[in-house]
């Protein structure tokens, strides 16, 4: 099987920080299990990118995808050339994210 170098931006980075810190003010347990549902979420994308539907982003251009996982949203684009996966954000869902 043919696997995908997953490429996590800065800022997806600094968005994943800001939802365990958060989530580590209640719990955290809760902070570290959404850490390592994100990253099993980045390997099942080195697997099969293409799964998840397209999704528009207004204020960009370019082909995106948004994963579900949980109550986060992962937008990341494929590029089928150089077998990558690269991830722009992490979204939490509940919050009205305007891109």
């Amino acid at each position: 099987m043919n696997t995908y170098l997953i490429v996590v931006s800065d800022d997806a980075k600094t968005m994943l920080t800001e939802h365990a810190a958060f989530l580590a003010n209640v719990s955290i347990s809760a902070a570290e299990k959404l850490i390592d549902t994100i990253e099993s979420a980045f390997i099942s994308l080195s697997q099969y990118p293409y799964r998840c539907a397209v999704y528009d982003l207004r204020r960009v251009k370019g082909s995106y995808r948004r994963m579900v996982v949980g109550r986060y949203a992962v937008i990341y684009s494929v590029d089928e050339a150089t077998k990558t996966v690269k991830v722009y954000f992490i979204l939490d869902t509940r919050q009205n994210a305007d891109l």
